[in-house]
């Protein structure tokens, strides 16, 4: 973990005078990939990404913590389904795959998705956040009601 934070340190150094060092600070995110909390941690990360295996075996409470501790939560979706969920669960940003055969993934039962996947995730996407804001207007709404009573 030390060796994995002092390296980050030194990148982010090193890194002063590349094009990325102009980006400005309020639109410049750093985020940790595979679940890898301590390690986001130790960067000084904004977010983190989780793996379908981590972020499907949160619970919700567990999720916000992670919110609240990150700010950006980014989670691994490999199917329409699994966008809905994420979508659900507070995900900020989704990582889609696998939408083509790769190296990596070899196993002769493995399906990928094809690229015909983007669209019909994308409209799962929107569908999922226009239900989540339609919630969180409803919550607003209870508690504004609440608070004239």
């Amino acid at each position: 973990l030390d060796r994995a934070a002092s390296h980050a340190r030194s990148v982010a150094s090193s890194s002063l005078s590349s094009p990325v060092a102009s980006v400005p600070a309020a639109r410049a995110r750093l985020i940790v990939g595979d679940g890898d909390i301590e390690a986001a941690a130790a960067c000084g990360a904004d977010g983190v990404h989780l793996p379908g295996r981590v972020w499907k075996s949160q619970s919700p409470e567990a999720l916000r913590n992670l919110r609240s501790e990150f700010g950006w939560l980014s989670f691994a979706v490999h199917s329409t389904e699994e966008v809905r969920l994420a979508a659900a669960a507070g995900a900020d940003m989704l990582v889609m795959g696998t939408l083509f055969p790769t190296a990596s993934h070899l196993e002769p039962d493995y399906v990928t998705l094809g690229a015909g996947a983007c669209s019909d995730a994308r409209a799962a996407l929107l569908e999922a956040l226009h239900q989540r804001r339609r919630q969180q207007q409803r919550q607003q709404q209870q508690q504004q009601q609440q608070q004239q009573q």
